[in-house]
């Protein structure tokens, strides 16, 4: 079975590619834009789906946001800081961002790549607790040599808590405080958060109570407390919020 190798373009040009045919096999330092087009062809024959050529620039969008600076942890020697913590919440937000990033031909911010992020976002079937057991979750470890250190292992740690069934979950009582300044216009913003929330609204139950704030030059509650079984009054205040004016958040909060 033939396999494939990463096409990269960096503008105009691909640096390292190999791409291996049954009838072809083709090997250079650098191709052209024409090139390049011929390659994805033959990757598409190879792998049986389209392998994407990306134009991958240095500068980044000015709405690319901000990101706190992700810092290096240094060695510690088990010996002397046996204790090690971490949080059992799950962010996967960081391999959508990138993702977005590159399907726009930008280079993310290093900040935004967080390592922890896009491992969590795949589903790793995880076995669930057992049913007579009273523990919340399971634990499942594995222990394999490190691929950049021979001298190094590496322990990989999974956690999967106890499911549970749409009907056992309890009411829900959500209030949204959303900033719907100028500064949220952008297509990532407002406009990606009212296509979340969406999603959200098709899930909740007649139940469950939502309501949402906003805060701009001015501030206050465009949606009162409403049963989710409300769904077209929801929507249609979702519908209407529209990004403009400064921010006053401290407007908003009071306001819940």
């Amino acid at each position: 079975m033939q396999s494939l190798k990463v096409i990269l373009k960096l503008n105009t040009k691909l640096q390292e590619v190999e791409v291996t045919m049954p009838s072809k096999s083709v090997k250079k330092d650098e191709y052209t834009t024409n090139d390049s087009e011929e390659l994805a062809m033959y990757a598409d024959q190879s792998v049986g789906r389209m392998a994407p050529i990306m134009n991958v620039h240095e500068e980044r969008p000015p709405e690319d946001g901000n990101y706190n600076e992700i810092r290096e942890q240094s060695f510690f020697d088990p010996r002397n800081e046996p204790l090690s913590t971490l949080s059992i919440d799950v962010d996967r937000a960081s391999y959508s961002n990138v993702r977005r990033f590159l399907q726009q031909g930008i280079l993310p911010n290093p900040d935004a790549v967080r390592i922890e992020e896009m491992i969590n976002y795949f589903n790793y079937d995880y076995a669930q607790p057992d049913s007579r057991s009273t523990e919340p979750f399971a634990i499942q470890t594995t222990l394999t040599d490190c691929p950049w250190n021979q001298q190094h292992q590496l322990l990989h740690v999974g956690m999967q808590a106890k499911k549970m069934a749409r009907d056992e979950i309890p009411p829900s009582n959500f209030v949204f405080l959303i900033d719907v300044s100028g500064s949220m216009s952008s297509t990532n913003k407002l406009p990606l958060l009212k296509s979340a929330f969406k999603l959200l609204v098709n899930q909740l139950t007649e139940e469950d109570q939502i309501a949402i704030v906003v805060y701009a030059g001015a501030a206050g509650c465009v949606l009162e407390s409403t049963p989710g079984s409300e769904k077209e009054k929801i929507l249609d205040a979702l519908n209407n919020l529209k990004s403009g004016g400064s921010t006053a958040g401290a407007a908003g909060s009071t306001s819940l």
